[in-house]
């Protein structure tokens, strides 16, 4: 789940929730995406939403089970390397090569 300093972050880049809205026209479209980003949000989720909010981390965890390796940066914001991107995903878990990752934002 996102918290509330989450949330004001994702004002500042698109995402994939974003460019789904977009794509579709679901949940507003791409003026309610316009205004999200502007104005901010109201919105706090759905029974879709906090049903994905209780399966994720047990999903992950049995998922780490199973591969029998490390699930870490569990719902981080990763940055493109150059930095230069405004589009981003909030990541629901990854493997790493070895190699430690920035706790989530």
């Amino acid at each position: 789940m996102l918290n509330a300093a989450q949330r004001e972050e994702r004002r500042n880049w698109i995402g994939a929730s974003d460019l789904a809205r977009d794509a579709t026209g679901l949940y507003g479209g791409t003026l309610a995406v316009l205004a999200d980003k502007i104005h901010g949000s109201d919105w706090e989720g759905s029974p879709d939403t906090e049903l994905g909010e209780w399966c994720e981390p047990h999903l992950l965890d049995w998922a780490q089970e199973q591969i029998g390796t490390a699930i870490s940066g569990r719902q981080s914001l990763p940055i493109h390397p150059d930095a230069s991107t405004h589009i981003r995903a909030t990541l629901d878990g990854m493997v790493l090569d070895g190699t430690d990752y920035p706790p989530p934002v």
